[in-house]
Protein backbone atom coordinates (compact mmCIF):
# COMPACT_ATOMS: atom_id res chain seq x y z
CA UNK A 1 0.00 0.00 0.00
CA UNK A 2 0.98 3.60 -1.03
CA UNK A 3 1.20 5.93 1.87
CA UNK A 4 0.04 9.84 0.59
CA UNK A 5 1.01 12.69 2.48
CA UNK A 6 -0.65 15.84 2.87
CA UNK A 7 0.10 18.78 4.60
CA UNK A 8 -0.88 18.84 8.64
CA UNK A 9 -3.74 21.54 8.23
CA UNK A 10 -5.49 19.74 5.39
CA UNK A 11 -5.54 16.47 7.45
CA UNK A 12 -6.69 18.25 10.73
CA UNK A 13 -9.23 19.69 8.74
CA UNK A 14 -10.60 16.04 7.22
CA UNK A 15 -10.50 15.03 10.67
CA UNK A 16 -12.63 17.86 11.74
CA UNK A 17 -15.04 17.03 9.02
CA UNK A 18 -14.69 13.18 9.75
CA UNK A 19 -15.89 14.68 13.40
CA UNK A 20 -18.79 16.74 12.06
CA UNK A 21 -20.15 13.87 10.12
CA UNK A 22 -20.36 11.78 12.66
CA UNK A 23 -22.09 13.89 14.99
CA UNK A 24 -24.41 14.54 12.05
CA UNK A 25 -25.01 10.73 11.44
CA UNK A 26 -25.58 10.61 15.47
CA UNK A 27 -28.00 12.98 15.48
CA UNK A 28 -29.71 11.68 12.93
CA UNK A 29 -30.37 8.15 14.69
CA UNK A 30 -32.14 9.92 17.67
CA UNK A 31 -35.63 9.03 17.47
CA UNK A 32 -37.15 11.91 19.00
CA UNK A 33 -35.55 14.22 16.18
CA UNK A 34 -36.46 11.33 13.44
CA UNK A 35 -40.40 11.42 14.78
CA UNK A 36 -40.35 15.44 15.15
CA UNK A 37 -38.80 15.76 11.91
CA UNK A 38 -41.18 13.44 10.14
CA UNK A 39 -43.99 15.22 11.84
CA UNK A 40 -42.65 18.42 9.70
CA UNK A 41 -42.16 17.20 6.74
CA UNK A 42 -45.57 15.82 6.30
CA UNK A 43 -47.76 18.53 7.72
CA UNK A 44 -45.67 21.09 4.98
CA UNK A 45 -45.98 18.62 2.24
CA UNK A 46 -49.78 18.54 3.41
CA UNK A 47 -50.00 22.38 3.44
CA UNK A 48 -48.41 22.28 -0.08
CA UNK A 49 -50.74 19.55 -1.41
CA UNK A 50 -53.91 21.84 0.02
CA UNK A 51 -52.39 25.41 -1.84
CA UNK A 52 -51.68 23.88 -4.64
CA UNK A 53 -54.99 22.03 -4.70
CA UNK A 54 -53.42 18.56 -5.42
CA UNK A 55 -55.27 15.46 -5.61
CA UNK A 56 -53.92 12.96 -2.81
CA UNK A 57 -55.78 9.94 -1.27
CA UNK A 58 -53.72 10.55 1.68
CA UNK A 59 -55.66 10.89 4.81
CA UNK A 60 -55.67 13.41 6.83
CA UNK A 61 -55.25 13.09 10.76
CA UNK A 62 -57.20 15.04 13.63
CA UNK A 63 -55.26 15.36 16.35
CA UNK A 64 -51.33 15.05 14.40
CA UNK A 65 -50.25 17.54 15.93
CA UNK A 66 -50.82 16.63 19.81
CA UNK A 67 -47.49 17.09 21.60
CA UNK A 68 -46.01 19.12 19.34
CA UNK A 69 -48.28 22.35 19.37
CA UNK A 70 -48.97 23.73 22.78
CA UNK A 71 -51.49 26.80 23.58
CA UNK A 72 -50.56 28.63 26.69
CA UNK A 73 -53.10 28.20 29.46
CA UNK A 74 -54.20 32.23 29.07
CA UNK A 75 -54.78 31.69 25.38
CA UNK A 76 -58.58 33.27 26.23
CA UNK A 77 -57.88 35.76 28.19
CA UNK A 78 -57.82 39.39 27.09
CA UNK A 79 -54.54 41.15 26.06
CA UNK A 80 -53.58 45.01 26.95
CA UNK A 81 -52.39 46.06 24.02
CA UNK A 82 -55.86 45.37 22.44
CA UNK A 83 -58.13 47.25 24.86
CA UNK A 84 -58.64 50.28 23.31
CA UNK A 85 -60.10 48.02 20.27
CA UNK A 86 -62.71 46.38 22.04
Amino acid sequence: METILIPKNEYFAMKQEIADLQAKINFLQDADFMNKLSFFINLFYRDYLLENKIETNMPFEFGIAKDFIFISDDFNESMEEFNEYL
